[in-house]
């Protein structure tokens, strides 16, 4: 089992490895890696649309980023990384 949550860049870029409840959503969960990483792309694109691109939502430490983390509470992905080369626009 994945669980996927949403983090407010804004609130916590100097608390990024952290789970706390005040800066992040639990979205939800998903049997498979794949599935959830299905569902952090397009909550990503989601969350993210109004940003012309990852550089100019990094600039200001805003936006959101969807991350998975696994059962012993391990980050094991982080969905900007689907979009470091290529933005969604």
């Amino acid at each position: 089992m994945f669980t996927i949550v949403i983090a407010d860049m804004m609130d916590r870029f100097y608390f990024s490895d952290l789970i706390d409840e005040e800066s992040m959503e639990v979205y939800g969960s998903a049997d498979t890696l794949e599935l959830a990483k299905k569902i952090a792309n397009d909550l990503f694109i989601s969350k993210n649309s109004r940003w012309d691109s990852l550089d100019q939502m990094n600039e200001l430490d805003a936006g959101y980023d969807i991350w998975i983390y696994d059962n012993s509470f391990k980050k094991v992905y982080r969905a900007h990384e689907a979009f470091k080369k290529k933005w969604f626009r």
